[in-house]
């Protein structure tokens, strides 16, 4: 698993499954711009977007460990 630096920025995109994934805000800007609610997270997993209605959710373990601090 790469690790990301923690100085990027990062957005919190919670999924369907009630987990919080960090998603780098380069990437969140992508996958907004594609409008398929796909976000590339930083544990390696594509996420889903849930509703932006939706609560956050838990933090995803494998997206904390992937971002090292500065």
């Amino acid at each position: 698993m790469a690790r990301v630096r923690s100085g990027a920025s990062f957005v919190r995109v919670t999924s369907p499954d009630g987990t919080s994934h960090l998603v780098a805000f380069r990437l969140y800007e992508a996958g907004l711009m594609s409008g398929d609610g796909r976000y590339a997270a930083a544990c390696g997993r594509t996420v889903l977007a849930a509703s932006m209605a939706a609560a956050p959710g838990r933090p995803c373990p494998l997206c904390r460990a992937s971002v090292t601090p500065d």
